[in-house]
């Protein structure tokens, strides 16, 4: 049975630490950052982003279609960054599920160390914009 759901988090909150373990019980994890690098060999390429966010919807859209369930693993920041998930479940008649992963930013920035690792003002900058979801928004799971 198709399912679409997606994490929420800061970088470096356990996000995928989570959506692997969700993997295990059978969803397809789709990573934005597994695309980039896919796709043009780097952590990020503002002028990819387009290109990526396409590759993510068609797949997530293809899995959907073949009553998979899907999980995209990204940051998912923003009620605005979040309304593309948000249609493609309504276009599939289904209630996203939201997991929510609220680390402190004080955490996440201990974490910030190693491949990947994201810069400070970034992070925190996402911090700052970051929008709890909410209830009308899909089925949030702590």
């Amino acid at each position: 049975m198709a399912k679409l759901a997606i994490m929420c988090g800061l970088p470096r909150s356990g996000k995928t630490t989570w959506a692997t373990s969700l993997e295990r019980e059978g969803w397809v994890r789709i990573c934005p950052d597994d695309i980039r690098l896919a796709l043009h060999g780097q952590p990020f390429l503002q002028e990819a982003e387009s290109s990526v966010w396409e590759v993510a919807r068609t797949r997530a859209r293809t899995l959907l279609k073949g009553d998979y369930m899907v999980l995209i693993d990204a940051t998912n920041l923003t009620k605005k960054s979040r309304r593309q998930w948000r249609q493609l479940a309504k276009e599939f008649g289904l209630i996203l599920d939201i997991y929510l992963v609220e680390t402190s930013l004080e955490v996440c920035l201990k974490r910030n160390t190693g491949t990947g690792a994201v810069p400070e003002d970034v992070l925190r900058r996402m911090h700052e914009t970051y929008q709890r979801p909410t209830e009308n928004e899909g089925r949030i799971i702590v």
